[in-house]
């Protein structure tokens, strides 16, 4: 069998997605090499330089606007504390909406509601672009500053990057790594998130790497984007393959989820390998402690949620950028034994 590294397939494949405007970055670069669309300049977080003042846009309030329509998530909310917190330093006060599980009519709602108040930004996951464009028409009509987190669309002043197909490589090289030496016939789950089709290296990117780089057999590739239905979904596939020993997940939501059903099934933790993304606090205590789950793609959540803060407080400090910019905030592979699981970890206790 041909052995075909990812980061070439992800590279031709993401190549593709550009066409769709997504702001995932070429993915067969490092992660800090990734480059936004042309449209985009990067920025690092050290050049958004904040103060006390305040806005000089919109109503003039000391605040900002976050619209995620995913309020019931562990990670969202933990950022959000960490968000509140760095804007309190300032300030300034997040709003939010109160939207779950993708829900876009709450964020609607919230956002149409802190247009009419002249909220000086917004800052959006766009998980349905076109719905939320005439919003950002609106607000930037409005002179108010429009930002995307997550994803790219247009209109935008900047938005607030963590190049998934980068992680999608770190996964990939992961799994394939660990049943090449470990379960050479392994049977393997992969969960998907099709809501969010610009991530969709994700769950693709793990099947074409573990066929092509494996002798596993992939035996479903299934919906799963939280601990109820990675449970759900794990349970199945076990009663069809009881040797089912690899997950991969499309976030550690779903990756919790697997475990506990592995766990159920009293199967070893030693004989499984369980893969996420995100670094939720249940995936990095299970890869600290010797758990079902072995690695994620995590992100350094506090840092990202700062980044959501300040790129917010600095445009409405020193009003709309001339041209639209991009800050990353690169993921990192964290495996057993890396200190950097308990620096994580401090950012659930903080």
């Amino acid at each position: 069998m041909r052995r075909v590294s990812s980061r070439t397939w992800l590279g031709t494949l993401v190549v593709a997605s550009l066409a769709l405007a997504t702001a995932v970055p070429v993915v067969g670069q490092d992660a800090e090499e990734s480059t936004a669309p042309a449209s985009l300049k990067i920025m690092s977080p050290d050049e958004l330089v904040i103060t006390d003042a305040a806005p000089v846009i919109g109503n003039g309030k000391k605040q900002f606007g976050w619209a995620n329509g995913l309020n019931e998530n562990t990670i969202i909310i933990g950022m959000q504390g960490a968000m509140k917190d760095f804007a309190a330093q300032y300030g300034y006060e997040v709003l939010l909406d109160t939207g779950t599980n993708s829900d876009i009519q709450p964020m609607v709602q919230a956002m149409q509601t802190w247009i009419t108040a002249g909220v000086p930004s917004i800052t959006v996951i766009p998980f349905q672009p076109s719905a939320f464009a005439p919003l950002a028409e609106q607000a930037i009509g409005d002179g108010l500053a429009w930002i995307s987190y997550g994803q790219n669309m247009e209109p935008r002043h900047a938005q607030i990057a963590f190049p998934p197909c980068d992680a999608a490589v770190l996964v990939a090289d992961a799994a394939v790594e660990w049943i090449n030496a470990n379960a050479p016939d392994a049977k393997v789950l992969i969960t998907s998130s099709p809501k969010i089709p610009e991530v969709a290296c994700k769950w693709e990117g793990a099947q074409k790497a573990v066929e092509e780089q494996t002798e596993a057999t992939v035996v479903a590739v299934q919906e799963a984007t939280n601990q109820q239905q990675g449970l759900q979904v794990t349970e199945a596939i076990l009663q069809a393959h009881p040797d089912l020993r690899v997950v991969i997940a499309t976030n550690d939501d779903a990756a919790v989820g697997a475990s506990q059903a592995f766990k159920a099934a009293g199967i070893d933790p030693a004989e499984v390998f369980i893969i996420g993304y995100d670094g939720l606090k249940e995936a990095l205590e299970q890869i600290g402690s010797g758990g079902y789950i072995k690695a994620s793609a995590a992100l350094n959540l506090k840092r990202l949620a700062e980044n959501v803060a300040r790129t917010n407080i600095w445009i409405a400090q020193n009003g709309i950028p001339e041209e639209p910019f991009q800050v990353n905030e690169p993921p990192v592979l964290v495996t057993p034994g890396d200190p950097l699981v308990e620096e994580l970890l401090a950012f659930y206790g903080e």
